[in-house]
């Protein structure tokens, strides 16, 4: 069981690592068969010694997400200007 729970938990970090901005960490955590939150979060500080929070903030925070949401918003902003 325990090798279970660490696998899930790794694919957790994968998966947060290379989650997009409209995931959250609680459907990444239930994806991988993880109901009670608590425990989880409490699993994952104990086994990579970090708050999921941070990391997940700092996923999203890298050079590429963060040009991706610029391109989006240009978009966005060109699409306002024309009065659509």
């Amino acid at each position: 069981m325990q090798f279970l729970r660490l696998t899930r938990l790794n694919r957790v970090r994968r998966a947060l690592r290379a989650a997009e901005p409209p995931q959250t960490v609680t459907e990444i955590a239930t994806y991988w068969g993880f109901w009670h939150l608590g425990q989880f979060t409490h699993d994952y500080k104990q086994q990579f010694g970090e708050c999921l929070r941070k990391h997940y903030r700092a996923s999203l925070a890298s050079p590429f997400i963060l040009y991706m949401r610029m391109d989006a918003l240009t978009t966005l902003f060109t699409f306002l200007k024309k009065g659509c």
